[in-house]
């Protein structure tokens, strides 16, 4: 694995121990980063940390949440979004993030209060969607995404869980095929985005075709 300078570009990151007000560092780290089919994502694509508040596992995404700090990626659950950015950030090519995130009180403001669970030692996982631009403020339904976590420490990273308060933990992933922070141990299969969101619901569907179907007779009426 190639030795590059971490420290890239700033984004925030509200990360909270047992102390009400502590806050931590992490530095991140990624490559290679494809879609679905290995093609490498693009630099406008999103990413984001989440946090497990309550237990080791973590939720599938759910499609038409928010994309802002501090939300469960589905209805009730304890896994929270604690950072999000591009890719590509700090002079890096496509497929790659390199940045520190420094800390910021996870009950601060941004976080709405939602998360007093957030504590050192909760899990966190990453997760990024090629086709999802960095500034979307919801997950469409039908995106593909992909996830990783670190449990161990491999490839020089430090295992995927929150520090204790006023601590930092270098965050890495690092793909056999990975050609600028990389290569490393995980295989390249383990970069691709090969999970998706659900379909809309139901009554989402059937008011999309209410629509469509009152659009076309009005353009039909028109045409007469």
């Amino acid at each position: 694995m190639k030795t590059l300078p971490l420290l890239t570009s700033i984004a925030t990151l509200a990360v909270s121990s047992t102390s009400f007000g502590a806050t931590v560092t992490l530095q991140l780290q990624a490559d290679l980063l494809k879609d679905q089919n290995g093609t490498v994502a693009p630099s406008a694509m999103l990413w984001f940390l989440v946090a497990s508040t309550l237990d080791t596992s973590f939720s599938a995404l759910s499609n038409d949440i928010s994309t802002a700090i501090g939300t469960p990626i589905s209805s009730g659950s304890d896994d929270l979004i604690i950072a999000k950015g591009a890719i590509g950030v700090g002079g890096f090519g496509d497929g790659t993030i390199s940045t520190t995130l420094a800390g910021l009180d996870l009950q601060g403001a941004a976080f709405g209060g939602v998360s007093s669970n957030f504590s050192s030692g909760d899990p966190i996982q990453l997760y990024w969607l090629p086709a999802v631009a960095s500034n979307s403020s919801t997950v469409p339904a039908l995106s593909r995404y992909g996830t990783y976590r670190d449990a161990v420490g491999i490839d020089g990273s430090g295992i995927w869980t929150t520090p204790a308060g006023g601590g930092s933990r270098s965050l890495g992933f690092y793909t056999s095929d990975g050609d600028t922070l990389g290569p490393g141990t995980n295989t390249a299969v383990a970069g691709r985005s090969i999970l998706t969101t659900p379909a809309p619901e139901p009554g989402s569907l059937a008011l999309l075709t209410v629509g469509i179907v009152g659009l076309a007779s009005r353009r039909r009426r028109r045409a007469k």
